[in-house]
Order: C-alpha cells, then sequence, then structure tokens
C-alpha cells in the first residue's frame, strides 16, 4: 500500500515539475514581440520615483542618483528612502545633488523593505510611482515612455536586464533573465494571463497604489502586490520596450539566496494564491505561476523521500527510472531552448534554492531578508548546503547497504551535485 502511494507521488510530482519546464518553453516559442510607438502628450504629470536602500554600497548608490538625475523629463522626484544606521546615513547624504533626489531615513524600520517603500509612498507627491532597486539603471527616456503607456493604463510592469556580463554567472544569469521577460511575461501577456509584477520595474497610478499598498513582512512583497491587483481588479500590463537594467549576483552562493528568497516568498504566499482559483483556468494558471518555485523542485522532494525511504516502502526501480527520464527529457528541452552559456552551475543553485526556500516559506521557518551584495567578496557556502549534502551521502550508503541500489545512487548523485557548485 505505501509503495502505491508513494509511487503515484512520485509519477505525478515528475509529471507536474516536468509539465512546467515544458510551458514555459511554450510561452518562449508562442511570443510575439511587440513595439509602441510614442507619442508625445499635452501634459507631463508628475513621477515619483522610490528607491528603499539599506546596507547599499556607496558607488551603488552614486551611479543610481547620477543616473535618476539625468533623465530627460521635467516633472519628476526621486524619493529614496534609507533604513541603514545614521553614519552610513551621512555619508549617502553627500551624495545627493541637485534638487530632484530627496533622501529620507526611517527611525523605525518596520515592515522590512515593503515598509520603507509605504513610507516613500507617504512623502512622495507624484500622480505616478515608479519603483526601482538601487542597482536599477534607466535610459533618459525612461520616465517620458512610462507617462505615455500609463496615460491609459492602470499599472504596467517593465522589461528587466541584466548589465555585467563580464563572468560565466553573469552571461548564464543574463540569458536566464531574458528567456523569462519574454516567456513568463511578455507571451503571458499577449495570452491575457495574469501579469505579477517585479517589485524592481513596476510603473503604478497613485489612486491604484493607495488601494493597496505594500503588505509588510513578507519576503516578496511584489508577488504579493501582484494578487491582490488581480482580486481588486487592477490590471497590470507589461510593456517589454521600458527597460531596467539590473546585476546579477557575482557569486553562486550569492545567486542561491537570491533564488531561495524568492521561492521563500513564493511558498509564504500558497494561501493567499489560491484565491485566485474563483477566475477559472486563468487563475489556476496564476496560482501555478505564484507557486513555480515549489513546482520546479517538487520532483526533488519526491524523489529525496522516496529514496530516503525506499528501503521501507521499496518503489519499483522501473517507476524510478521512468519518472528521472521524464524530468531530464523536460529539462533538457528547456535548456535546448534557453541556449544559456556561461556558469552552468546557475542551474543547480537554482533547483536548491527553489527546494530549501520553498519548503521554508511553506512552513513559515523564520527567515531573515538579505540583501543580494553587489561588491566582490568571498562568496560563502550556506551551513545547510553543507548539512544537506553529507546527510544526502549517508542516506545514499544506508540505500545501498539494504538493497535499494538505485535510489542510493540516485541520493549520492544529488549530493554531487551541491559539492559542485563550490
Amino acid at each position: 500500500m505505501l509503495s502505491l502511494l508513494f509511487s503515484t507521488l512520485l509519477i505525478i510530482s515528475s509529471i507536474l515539475s516536468s509539465s512546467w519546464f515544458l510551458l514555459q518553453v511554450y510561452y518562449y516559442k508562442s511570443v510575439k514581440e511587440i513595439l509602441y510607438k510614442y507619442q508625445s502628450l499635452n501634459r507631463s504629470p508628475k513621477i515619483s520615483i522610490i528607491v528603499a536602500i539599506k546596507n547599499e554600497p556607496i558607488d551603488i548608490i552614486e551611479e543610481l542618483f547620477e543616473n535618476l538625475s539625468s533623465l530627460d523629463y521635467e516633472n519628476y522626484e526621486v524619493i529614496v528612502i534609507s533604513d541603514d544606521d545614521e553614519d552610513y546615513f551621512r555619508r549617502i547624504l553627500l551624495e545627493v545633488k541637485g534638487n530632484k533626489i530627496h533622501l529620507f531615513r526611517r527611525d523605525e524600520r518596520k515592515g522590512r523593505k515593503a515598509g520603507a517603500l509605504n513610507f516613500g509612498i507617504s512623502k512622495a507627491s507624484g500622480e505616478y510611482l515608479v519603483f526601482l532597486d538601487a542597482e536599477a539603471r534607466v535610459d533618459r527616456y525612461f520616465l517620458s515612455k512610462i507617462a505615455v503607456m500609463l496615460k491609459d493604463r492602470e499599472a504596467i510592469a517593465l522589461k528587466l536586464s541584466v548589465r555585467n556580463l563580464n563572468s560565466p554567472l553573469g552571461m548564464a544569469y543574463a540569458k536566464t533573465t531574458d528567456f523569462s521577460m519574454k516567456s513568463m511575461f511578455l507571451s503571458r501577456w499577449e495570452k491575457g494571463l495574469f501579469i505579477f509584477p517585479n517589485g524592481s520595474a513596476l510603473a503604478i497610478k497613485r489612486d491604484a497604489m493607495k488601494k493597496l499598498m505594500w503588505r509588510e513582512g513578507l519576503m516578496t512583497e511584489d508577488l504579493d502586490l501582484g494578487i491582490r491587483c488581480v482580486m481588486h481588479g487592477i490590471k497590470i500590463d507589461y510593456i517589454h520596450d521600458i527597460e531596467v537594467s539590473t546585476l546579477s549576483p557575482l557569486g553562486i552562493f550569492d545567486l542561491y539566496e537570491q533564488i531561495k528568497r524568492w521561492a521563500y516568498g513564493s511558498g509564504e504566499l500558497l494561501f493567499s494564491s489560491l484565491r485566485l482559483a474563483k477566475f477559472g483556468l486563468k487563475g489556476i494558471e496564476g496560482i501555478i505561476y505564484v507557486n513555480q518555485w515549489g513546482i520546479y523542485s517538487f520532483f526533488l522532494f519526491m524523489l529525496i523521500l522516496t529514496s530516503t525511504i525506499d528501503p521501507i516502502v521499496k518503489i519499483p526501480d522501473l517507476i524510478l527510472l521512468v519518472t528521472i527520464i521524464l524530468y531530464s527529457i523536460s529539462i533538457g528541452i528547456y535548456s535546448l531552448i534557453l541556449k544559456a552559456k556561461g556558469d552552468f552551475r546557475t542551474a543547480t543553485a537554482t533547483i536548491w534554492g527553489s527546494f530549501f526556500g520553498y519548503i521554508q516559506g511553506l512552513i513559515r521557518i523564520k527567515s531573515d531578508w538579505k540583501v543580494t551584495p553587489k561588491d566582490k567578496r568571498k562568496d560563502v557556502k550556506p551551513f545547510l548546503l553543507y548539512i544537506f549534502q553529507y546527510l544526502l551521502i549517508l542516506f545514499s550508503f544506508i540505500d545501498i547497504y539494504l538493497g535499494s541500489l538505485l535510489q542510493g545512487i540516485m541520493l549520492f548523485l544529488l549530493s554531487i551535485s551541491i559539492f559542485i557548485m563550490e
């Protein structure tokens, strides 16, 4: 009975995870890029750019201020909210030049990044609000394009690109980001599906934002905002030719931590996302999107679980092989379409970050929000990965000793996938 139960779960997990990879391929292959014609407006609505910062390198802040001070648009302001300590805040103040940038420091750092952004909204006076991260860089006509696109819309999600391509990791991350913007944003928007914005590339009318505000205390406040926009009937359009360039993580474990943070937020919002089911198939697709990090790693979770307990439940080797082959084929097709070049470890970091992050978010294990480092430093392997890789080796030896040879080999190979991330 147990063998049948866990065999069924393993098959379901393989089909679900594989289907998600193949669905992304379908989205990517069916995309039709749309470029807009921008026409001049009779008026220039005031636009407030809001940026939350904490522990950001001074050179990143200096470049941000320089970039946002040179925009070809008159009626705008930049609201920067700092959660830094007072001494560091004074250093940042020295970088403020001109009358467009307004820098504030919160005495009470409540609500994580969402709390800082809500504070920024209270200081902003613009009719339109634009949310960016500290490492964001835009072209000089950025706000002019936004003013045109928001004229007849409530909110728009913008294209993200990666600009630091001087490393194998940067190249791989850039390729993945480009794939994601075309498949998960442009293609889905063309098909009339719900768009869930990146908080680092979002423009929204003030009246719409005031109905929602950012929900404080969450790991991925932008994903939550996307869910609530759907529930409140606020449509988010995706504009593929308004671009915000960002930075790739510098180290493989920095990437792992970033993916883990996104996956944590996905797991944290599982029950919130289920409300989308009221919109039928479109809503169900939205639920799948919100929980994509859990779907990525669902088969990995079941593979580890069933292999570990195989000496007890005895899952047929044929079922194990078939599910692994199905999963491998889907990843192969995905990789072939992606044509990623650079650091192959990005795939491993993504899968393991999804695995740990989604589980922790689902069961609400307390996790601190960490800024992805943007300056060179030692890339430290998380202690959790050290522990888990040796646990996998231990259980692989136990499996082999108790006669579950194939399962033991699989656990050993999974442990090697963590080792090679170093």
